[in-house]
């Protein structure tokens, strides 16, 4: 789909409430040419214990300046609900250290309490 995708569509339509869902660890998808130009919004699962790459996940999110990339951090940080809060928020402080931490959103330099 990508292949045939109107480059211009994401960057045209600003407002627009499409977007693709690509894994996180599928950089043979993500690093294409052909998405990034599209600028649509991409939502990338897989961090943490699903196995993507931190690394590449801050590369991506420093880096594009098309396409804006969320990463869901649910089940890196909450265990899919088994975990006790201290533990979540250990999970999500580390979350934010590997990824650079959100430009300047976060109180504690990118730590949150």
């Amino acid at each position: 789909a990508v292949n045939r995708m109107d480059h211009s569509f994401g960057q045209a339509h600003e407002h627009c409430p499409l977007g693709l869902v690509v894994g996180a660890g599928r950089s043979d998808v993500l690093d294409r040419p052909d998405l990034i130009a599209s600028g649509l919004p991409l939502l990338c699962p897989g961090l943490g214990p699903q196995g993507a790459d931190w690394t590449d996940a801050r590369r991506r999110l420093h880096a594009s300046k098309t396409n804006s990339t969320l990463y869901p951090l649910s089940r890196f940080v909450f265990g899919g609900g088994q975990w006790p809060p201290e533990r979540a928020l250990h999970n999500l402080n580390m979350a934010l250290e590997q990824l650079g931490g959100p430009s300047g959103s976060a109180p504690n330099k990118g730590h949150c309490s």
